[in-house]
């Protein structure tokens, strides 16, 4: 088990979480201006559209149309490996705040293994490319999201339970979840890839704002926590 007292796990991690999620929003932002065209319904477009083409779209080999797309595939690796390491790395320490005696220790713990699992998903994303194993590459995506939910609802859970842990961080989470949530539905009972022009894009626009929020609520949440660890 980490130990928390050390000043790695009360500041250096936080700092390295945070740097991570902002490297992530500049790297995927860079990779779409290399993303070389073409979307599902339309191979001949130009460029990538952030409302049309799917966030992994900057991942594939190849693009929809037919071109290499290596720097894009490049950077948007980079990204996930980091957000996936991010996640992971907060997960493992923001348990620090909850100790056996206190209340929310078990919720945090689970909130621990759930956001674990998340971030090891986030790296299957990078890892598997859409365009070269699209079964296996949607399963790490959608269950990420799943996991991701649950562990959000466990740590917003714990924060309540807990005098030490200022409750107004848990409405980060709160507003977190509630947006994964719906993201979850949506593509659970929403609209299909590849049904529909415009179920395409509404799936494509609701999974970049999912994506974005999840990189920024750990963001938000770590500075939170250097915070705290400041004023101890």
């Amino acid at each position: 088990m980490p130990s928390y007292q050390t000043p790695f796990w009360r500041f250096s991690i936080f700092r390295y979480i945070s740097a991570g999620a902002i490297l992530f929003v500049v790297l995927t932002t860079t990779a779409m201006f290399f993303y070389t065209g073409g979307t599902f319904y339309d191979h001949n477009t130009t460029g990538y559209s952030f409302f049309i083409n799917f966030f992994s779209d900057l991942g594939t080999t190849h693009s929809w149309s037919g071109d290499t797309n290596y720097i894009s595939a490049s950077l948007f690796f980079i990204a996930m490996i980091l957000a996936g390491l991010s996640v992971l790395l907060f997960s493992l320490a923001f348990p620090q705040y909850f100790s056996r005696t206190d209340g929310g220790y078990v919720s945090a713990k689970c909130g621990m293994y759930l956001g674990t699992i998340t971030g090891i998903y986030f790296m299957g994303v990078a890892l598997v490319p859409g365009n070269i194993s699209p079964q296996l590459h949607a399963h790490f995506g959608d269950w990420s999201f799943r996991f991701f939910s649950l562990a959000a609802l466990f740590w917003t859970i714990a924060i309540f339970r807990n005098n030490k842990y200022s409750n107004k961080y848990a409405w980060i989470f709160i507003v977190f979840f509630l947006l994964l949530i719906s993201f979850v539905l949506l593509v659970i009972f929403g609209p299909k890839f590849g049904e529909s022009n415009f179920g395409n894009t509404i799936l494509a626009t609701a999974q970049k704002i999912i994506v974005y929020a999840s990189v920024i609520s750990i963001l938000l949440q770590s500075l939170c926590a250097l915070a705290i660890n400041r004023k101890h």
